[in-house]
């Protein structure tokens, strides 16, 4: 079967209503799963922060993907930041704050990916840093010291001057940031196109 968005959607709506106890039933039968299922499960998986039993989420469509693939993926990153806890969402006034929180928490090996919050119709949280549920306790340990003073450095930014690119293929505003080492690499939340910020040159001494 060809992967189709409609697909896509149809089987994201039905994983995301069955209870745990069947998402994990159905995540130690992958044979019995189309590929495209495969994959969905283990986004739904994923996104919940479930654990599983060695090998049980292995399936053949991501054999090469690694545990950190879901920071990569799109969709994933869509999808979670739409439902992420509320533990696992930190809020800021401004995107500079939560860029800068997320350079924080990077720098203490916790990954994480920033919704810019702007623009968005639906969106009236503002900025937000989002983690995994794994990560949620560690995070919140680290966000509740002062983010240090040579991270502000680093980033080489006020607060007023840190706006998100609008995306360059359709427009739209508010994508998400999905690295910013060694530039900001973005992706757009309507068309999914990427792209990353030119690099600011050095100047010279």
């Amino acid at each position: 079967m060809d992967w189709t968005q409609e697909e896509d959607d149809r089987l994201t709506a039905y994983y995301r209503d069955l209870p745990e106890e069947r998402l994990l039933h159905l995540a130690e039968q992958p044979e019995e799963l189309t590929p495209i299922a495969q994959e969905i499960l283990r986004r739904e998986i994923a996104l919940r922060g479930l654990d599983l039993a060695p090998d049980a989420s292995k399936t053949a469509v991501e054999e090469d993907h690694d545990e950190e693939s879901w920071l990569h993926d799109p969709q994933m990153l869509r999808d979670y930041a739409e439902r992420a806890p509320e533990d696992c969402t930190f809020l800021f006034a401004t995107i500079s704050e939560a860029n800068a929180a997320r350079a924080f928490l990077l720098e203490s090996k916790v990954e994480s990916f920033l919704v810019t919050g702007q623009g968005g119709v639906m969106d009236s949280r503002g900025p937000r840093v989002v983690v995994k549920p794994a990560d949620a306790e560690q995070a919140s340990s680290i966000l509740a010291q002062s983010i240090p003073e040579h991270i502000w450095k680093e980033l080489e930014v006020e607060p007023e001057d840190f706006i998100s690119p609008p995306c360059p293929m359709c427009g739209a505003p508010e994508p998400l940031l999905l690295a910013a080492d060694p530039v900001n690499r973005w992706t757009c939340e309507e068309c999914e196109h990427a792209w990353d910020e030119p690099a600011v040159p050095e100047e010279k001494a």
